[in-house]
């Protein structure tokens, strides 16, 4: 008998999951992403997309999956697409679904510091994890999109969708998808100075550089130098979220964040490709 309720419960398992999943389409899934985004504040109204063709090639897919992707958006009311014009963010846009905000700003009193001790506990690790893992398709990926930043110095949006990418695909190779997910979230919660960081104070120049030294320790196959790198990477972060916020409000040191740690004692000397997986 109790081998027969198994089999039913399995059955019964597997049915209510094939009838509540359903395979989304690429483009479906592009624009949950870029919905993703706006949703949580890293893509504002009147924020201008890149093109169709600096999409496709952040975000690794053809130009005529980033075009059905933008559509949906239109259709929902999400995006304005102009004839001769970039896409923008429609003022207010209403149909995104407020169940995609991000999980962790219903919790009470989130500050900017527990949001940063958090990713500083996860990052260095999966960075480390990526380097003992990562395969030649997701370095030459990685490679395309540092290269690409490097001139988006002035362009914020398209910065923030290649940074997304850069991080993401970093989790995701670290093999943990339990870790993976709670770095995404954490990644994606918009700090109230964000925006201001990256148009203002040099935060674009310094995350490229910061991208460029994880990438070449990721490279050379080297999980301290590549946990070390995302650790000072995180801290710059936050010491310029302390620099843009200081004016405003007190910063509070005493949850046993102890601040940046610019330093990065591990400096690779040497250059060498992985070999294909």
């Amino acid at each position: 008998m109790a081998g027969l309720a198994a089999t039913k419960a399995e059955g019964l398992i597997g049915s209510v999951l094939r009838d509540g999943i359903r395979r989304l389409s690429l483009r479906e899934q592009i624009a949950s992403s870029l919905a993703d985004l706006i949703a949580v504040g890293l893509l504002q109204a009147g924020d201008e997309l890149p093109s169709e063709r600096d999409l496709a090639s952040m975000l690794g897919v053809s130009r005529d999956s980033v075009r059905g992707a933008l559509q949906l958006l239109s259709e929902r009311g999400i995006l304005d697409i102009g004839h001769g014009t970039r896409t923008r963010i429609r003022p207010s846009p209403t149909t995104i679904d407020e169940s995609r905000r991000f999980d962790l700003r219903q919790l009470p009193d989130l500050s900017d510091a527990a949001v940063i001790e958090a990713r500083r506990l996860l990052e260095p690790h999966l960075a480390r994890r990526a380097a003992e893992l990562i395969d030649k398709k997701t370095m030459d990926r990685l490679e395309r999109l540092v290269d690409a930043q490097t001139g988006m110095t002035d362009d914020p949006v398209r910065f923030q969708i290649s940074d997304r990418e850069f991080h993401l695909a970093i989790y995701e190779v670290a093999g943990n998808p339990v870790l993976a997910a709670f770095a995404a979230q954490a990644y994606a919660h918009a700090y109230a100075h964000r925006r201001d960081l990256m148009r203002n104070h040099d935060g674009i120049r310094l995350a490229v550089a910061d991208h460029q030294r994880i990438l070449e320790a990721l490279d050379m196959g080297e999980p301290e130098a590549a946990a070390e790198a995302m650790l000072g990477h995180i801290d710059m972060i936050w010491s310029l979220l302390i620099g843009v916020d200081q004016h405003e409000r007190k910063v509070d040191m005493s949850a046993g964040f102890s601040g940046p740690d610019m330093t990065l004692s591990t400096q690779p000397d040497r250059h060498k490709k992985r070999e294909a997986s």
